[in-house]
This record gives structure tokens, sequence and C-alpha cells, in this order.
């Protein structure tokens, strides 16, 4: 009979928890007067990064014909004005080396392995 109890009494308070969760959630759904202002400045702050990405592309532009470069360049400026010490290697350069010319002859010699491993996950 204790066992019953203790049962009913676990099943209670799981109601209760589940009852507390939505309540909260609930509370967390309601909407608070919204400042437009707020996000008129948003936009004009947005549009201002994008001028200033698209001047920071310009500039580098002159110093490569890589598109791709020349834009990761730029964002990689304005990410230093921000604060941010990135560091990347791109894509073609890491490809040209012989430790991922190893990589791709290990796959290749292996593909019937390597497609079942991928697509098992």
């Amino acid at each position: 009979m204790a066992a019953a109890n203790s049962g009913q009494a676990k099943k209670k308070l799981a109601e209760m928890e589940q009852a507390e969760a939505e309540r909260e959630f609930r509370k967390g759904l309601r909407w608070e007067p919204v400042d437009w202002r707020m996000y008129y400045n948003y936009a004009w702050w947005l549009y201002g990064q994008q001028k200033i990405n698209e001047a920071l592309a310009v500039a580098r532009a002159g110093a490569t014909d890589n598109l791709g470069q020349c834009l990761a360049q730029a964002r990689h400026s304005l990410e230093g004005e921000f604060g941010l010490e990135t560091l990347e290697l791109p894509l073609s350069r890491a490809c040209s080396t012989e430790a991922f010319s190893r990589l791709v002859c290990h796959v290749l010699a292996h593909l019937p392995r390597f497609w079942e491993i991928h697509n098992q996950s």
C-alpha cells in the first residue's frame, strides 16, 4: 500500500512540475510593448555596416583580383575594428598542402568504407 502511495505522490509531483513549467513558459511568451525606434536605429546601423563592408571590399580590390580573398580581407579588417583577433587560412592554400593530398588519397583508397561510415552518421 505504501508503494502505491509513493507512486501516486511521484505522479502528483511530476504533474505539479509540469504545470509550473507550463506557467513559466507561457509567462515567457508575453510580449512587451515594442519600441520601434530601436528597430529603426538598428536598421540604419545595419545599412551603415553594409556601406562600411562595401568600402572595405572596394579598398581591398586593388590588392587582389580574387573576389573571395578580397571579401575575406574586408571582413577580417572589420573584425579587427571590433577588437576581434581572428586568423584564417584560405581553403585554396589548405588544399594545396601535402597533408591534404594524403588525406584525399586515403579517403579515395577507402571510398566504400568512407561512404558507409558517412551515411551511418
